[in-house]
């Protein structure tokens, strides 16, 4: 996919782009004669991602950038959320922010990590490999040697706040009513009163108690959207954030609550039955506080690779949460995980909902 000078004007071959994105590459990539363009696996954001590159008036290629295209507003807070990861990161990319008079979309730029041509979306990754000692590996490099290691998840400060202060913008647009009726209200209720004896008004009941409740918890640099869509994993299994948007000083568990609910909603198999994910669901309680992992039980007690590839990275995702003190008990950890889960029931893409609310159900049923 390309855009290309031809008599004095810029015309683009292959992309259904509006006008406001076409002005906004134009213009980041000033002086260019032609520009490469190709998708990257993105998460719900609503924003759509480019890897491009393109020749400058000498004929001389750039190195490859990520575009990522979306709502102005949106944009410009992740590009402050980048000036606060350029502190932390060692040699962070070059980014900038462009914007254009009249429009509410922009356009920011990042200079490009990884291999080109041989990077995947840490999503992709699992589900291609379906490798559980593999996906036990990346989880672990992720949060012990490059967020840990750079100078994320160190725990600071403690603050004593409501859970709905805690996670913020999640809980603010929190709906389950709405996402029930999306997907079916009578019918969840059913299966929830089959599965676990509640109804769906008794799930209501419990988020809102949790939302109320008030904990102390650390606080530190976090990215913030941590989910497996925004890991990329090069040739070497080297990994490399991207999606800044997000990062900020707040509570540390919400890197691993976000990489657990993306595991289990968006990377597990469409095809896995519900009955299996909870299954799932089970073993990863029974499992992720065993100091020596058990893969044989998981290769026992679950059908198939794939669900076991993400019952490994799920109970690394805990373990690490554990190990780097994001959280003082699971307690605190699973009251995290309830209300997080709650609020992406609202987004209406790509989440396996049904077996969202069935998951919410499962750690409701402890409180």
């Amino acid at each position: 996919m390309a855009l290309r000078k031809s008599k004095g004007r810029v015309e683009f071959d292959h992309l259904n782009l509006d006008d406001d994105s076409r002005a906004l590459i134009r213009k980041a990539c000033d002086g260019a004669n032609r520009v490469e363009l190709a998708p990257l696996d993105k998460g719900l954001s609503g924003s759509s991602v480019w890897l491009a590159r393109w020749e400058l008036a000498s004929g001389v290629p750039t190195q490859h950038h990520v575009f990522k295209i979306g709502a102005r507003r949106k944009l410009k807070r992740e590009n402050d959320a980048m000036t606060i990861a350029s502190s932390i990161v060692k040699a962070f990319p070059h980014f900038h922010l462009y914007t254009k008079h009249g429009s509410e979309r922009a356009l920011l730029k990042q200079q490009f990590a990884g291999d080109v041509g041989r990077t995947a979306s840490l999503r992709q990754v699992l589900q291609d490999s379906a490798d559980p000692a593999r996906a036990s590996a990346l989880i672990k490099s992720l949060y012990v040697s490059l967020l840990h290691g750079q100078g994320w998840l160190t725990g600071g400060k403690k603050v004593r706040a409501r859970y709905e202060h805690i996670l913020d913008w999640w809980v603010e647009r929190m709906d389950l009513p709405k996402a029930a009726n999306a997907i079916g209200a009578k019918a969840i209720d059913r299966s929830l009163r089959s599965s676990f004896r509640m109804k769906l008004d008794g799930l209501q009941k419990i988020v809102r108690a949790i939302r109320r409740k008030t904990e102390a918890v650390p606080t530190s640099p976090v990215h913030g959207d941590l989910h497996a869509q925004n890991v990329l994993v090069d040739a070497d299994d080297q990994l490399h954030l991207i999606d800044y948007g997000w990062t900020a000083e707040r509570w540390p568990a919400i890197d691993f609550l976000m990489m657990e609910c993306s595991l289990k909603f968006v990377v597990s198999p469409p095809h896995a039955t519900l009955e299996d994910l909870i299954r799932m669901e089970t073993i990863i309680d029974t499992e992720w506080e065993r100091r020596v992992p058990r893969t044989a039980s998981l290769q026992r007690e679950l059908l198939g690779a794939e669900l076991e590839t993400i019952a490994a990275a799920v109970i690394e995702v805990r373990r690490c949460a554990r190990d780097l003190q994001a959280v003082e008990n699971f307690a605190q950890y699973r009251h995290g995980l309830i209300l997080l889960t709650a609020a992406l029931a609202t987004l209406p893409s790509l989440i396996n909902r049904v077996y969202l609310f069935h998951s919410l159900a499962y750690y409701a049923a402890n409180e």
